[in-house]
């Protein structure tokens, strides 16, 4: 193989590795979603053999993106498989190819200097590497939603079902496959929206049970409703709005959970509030009440509002692993809302470690112990977890449901997950 390989738009592969030359004659790595498409499309040229791309390119996912091979590890777990699951794996895997989806950039305070913020590109994520990552840890055939549908299947029906949307369809399709695999660097609420409640109790469902977020996404865009515990949802008309950079596949999710959880109301994502056939319309935000019937409506377990604290949370993560929805006081004081919903991720001896729901947009709190660490994960001491916490809600032993579905079969549906949201100063989550 010659020592530089040209592989079209200034991208080169050499010693094994994709680069770029900077304004200043500089080799650099190049970016892992081009340099993969750039891989791809110099085998569709000829200019590089299968053979090299097996040998001689150090990026462990070329052979399984650009020649649909899989890796040892995922050939294995594939042979276990029934031939009409491996045949529906190998259908998704065909029309991903090296197609990728980018997170915004993200954006830190430099260290260095307090007043001066440094700007990152967001992480790649592979949708082929989605599908193995997947396939390895389980949760393809595994996880199922409340009609039994495992997360395969569902993904196989999202995408016939986008395949007709072009562009819009694949996207919407990408996205749903990225949070089954990545949600908690993924999902989080729309940008300028009062949907926190939707994406951090969202976020909790798509840890519980990818396969019922997926089909709820399938039915609520192409079928108008989904069906789920407490019986049928609509999508609500405005729920996508075309000045919001947030993928559609996360305004519609979000808009419906709002919708979900408060069904007296309609919510507009549009406009950002709830208004009653009557005309009437009230804040945006979800209180204890709709959170709790929003995860009731969906989730596989049965859940309680209670007042907790730190070390009572403790115990409950280590009976039933997984995210616990908070309400916090939150910004009280900063000319925002007072209280917001979080999920806790884990408590140590010293620090309660967090995840907002506003990623890397979240609010840095003034005289405060919160430390960020990235992606909407952060931390605080115990002492201060303890001082804002208002309430949370705790699942019951984690006990499953089943056979919800019998009265209500009038379609194939999953749930998704709720809302959480911006609170005005004293008002109840």
């Amino acid at each position: 193989m010659q020592e530089r390989i040209g592989l079209g738009q200034g991208l080169f592969l050499e010693h094994g590795q994709v680069v770029s030359r900077n304004w200043l004659g500089r080799t650099q790595a190049s970016e892992p979603g081009p340099a993969m498409r750039a891989l791809a499309a110099a085998y569709e040229k000829g200019h590089l053999t299968a053979e090299e791309l097996r040998t001689k390119v150090k990026n462990p996912q070329a052979c399984l993106l650009v020649l649909g091979e899989p890796s040892t590890s995922l050939a294995q777990t594939l042979q276990s498989w029934p031939e009409e699951q491996r045949q529906k794996f190998q259908q998704l895997l065909a029309g991903v190819s090296t197609d990728y989806r980018q997170t915004p950039a993200v954006q830190v305070v430099d260290p260095q200097d307090p007043a001066r913020l440094k700007q990152f590109d967001g992480p790649t994520f592979f949708l082929g590497s989605a599908l193995e990552k997947l396939a390895l840890n389980g949760r393809l055939l595994k996880s199922r939603d409340q009609s039994g549908v495992s997360l395969l299947d569902n993904l196989c029906s999202l995408q016939q079902a986008c395949s007709k949307d072009g562009y819009a369809g694949q996207d919407l399709f990408a996205w749903a496959l990225v949070h089954s695999a990545y949600s908690k660097r993924t999902f989080h609420q729309a940008q300028g929206k009062g949907t926190c409640g939707a994406a951090t109790l969202g976020y909790v469902l798509w840890q519980e049970n990818p396969s019922q977020m997926v089909g709820a996404l399938r039915d609520w865009t192409y079928q108008g409703q989904a069906v789920t515990r407490t019986g049928a949802s609509q999508r609500p008309t405005e729920s996508i709005d075309p000045a919001d950079p947030t993928p559609a596949a996360d305004q519609i999710m979000q808009a419906s959970l709002m919708n979900l959880a408060d069904p007296e109301y309609t919510y507009s994502l549009v406009q950002d509030r709830f208004t009653r056939p009557d005309g009437q319309t009230r804040e945006r935000g979800l209180y204890p009440q709709h959170q709790k019937h929003l995860l009731d409506s969906l989730s596989t377990k049965d859940w309680t509002i209670q007042e907790l604290d730190s070390e009572r949370l403790r115990q409950i993560q280590r009976e039933t692993p997984g995210p616990v929805p908070v309400t916090l006081e939150w910004a009280s004081g900063q000319g925002l809302h007072s209280l917001h919903l979080l999920s806790v991720q884990r408590v140590s001896d010293e620090h309660v470690y967090l995840r907002d729901p506003a990623g890397d947009r979240g609010v840095v709190l003034a005289n405060s112990s919160q430390q960020i660490l990235g992606s909407g994960f952060q931390r605080m001491s115990r002492q201060e977890f303890d001082d804002r916490l208002r309430q949370g809600l705790v699942p019951d032993n984690a006990q499953a449901r089943s056979g919800w579905l019998t009265a209500l079969k009038q379609s194939a549906s999953n749930g998704v997950l709720g809302g959480l949201f911006w609170a005005q100063p004293g008002e109840p989550k």
